[in-house]
């Protein structure tokens, strides 16, 4: 008999990984296209990475058997989570000191 539970639960976490690796490859290719980073695409990048690091976590702490592998899935997905933040972070502040350097140079 299929447990269905535990399908949808496998099917999540892959589904995760792979949205991933699918915004990982967008990004490496615009770089290495040269297209221009715009407020719309950091919006539905961040979204995305948010959404592939919960559905993985979520769906690795529910297919893990033991308490204790939960447990750690749930610390690695927040810990990417809270990575994920930080660069966000740091790359908005990156910026607003371009723009800064820009206004000041056209002055």
């Amino acid at each position: 008999m299929i447990d269905w539970m535990r399908l949808l639960l496998h099917v999540c976490w892959i589904l995760g990984a792979s949205l991933m690796l699918a915004e990982y490859s967008h990004k490496s290719w615009e770089k290495k296209a040269n297209i221009p980073d715009d407020l719309y695409s950091r919006r539905g990048r961040a979204v995305t990475e948010v959404v592939a690091i919960l559905m993985l976590g979520f769906g690795l702490a529910m297919t893990a058997d033991l308490w204790w592998r939960r447990l750690l899935w749930v610390v690695v997905a927040l810990l990417l989570l809270l990575q994920l933040y930080l660069n966000k972070q740091s790359s908005s502040s990156d910026q607003s000191t371009q723009v800064g350097s820009e206004n000041e140079a056209h002055d």
